[in-house]
């Protein structure tokens, strides 16, 4: 879990930030979380942490963090003969407030980056 420095680091924990999210959002149609899923090389050479470590490039390469919000990553693994290792980013559609205990107002001055993030994430 990514978050700005400045926000309660209980944040961190999944389960107390979909709290959050939920309880911020009172439109029963809400969109929570913006759900990007990126495909990942499956070249032999990158393990693990080379994957992390490229994930967490574009994340940065996006600022979402430093805008205020949240991000979760998962990277998922192939199946047994399969090649397709991918990572879902989990983005918060709602900014932390300044005093770093709760989520304030949407972020819609960031939609453009998450329309653009699939095609901005291939030129990494």
């Amino acid at each position: 879990m990514l978050i700005p420095d400045y926000v309660n680091q209980e944040f961190k924990n999944i389960q107390t930030l979909m709290n959050e999210v939920e309880r911020t959002e009172t439109r029963e149609n809400s969109k929570l979380l913006k759900d990007i899923v990126i495909a990942l090389p499956d070249e032999k050479e990158l393990n693990l942490e080379h994957r992390i470590e490229l994930t967490h490039q574009i994340v940065d390469a996006m600022e979402w963090v430093q805008n205020g919000l949240g991000v979760q990553i998962d990277i998922h693994k192939p199946q047994i003969g399969d090649k397709n290792w991918h990572v879902h980013i989990l983005v918060t559609t709602r900014r932390f407030k300044e005093n770093g205990e709760e989520l304030g107002d949407k972020a819609v001055d960031l939609e453009a980056k998450f329309y653009n993030s699939k095609r901005s994430a291939a030129y990494y």
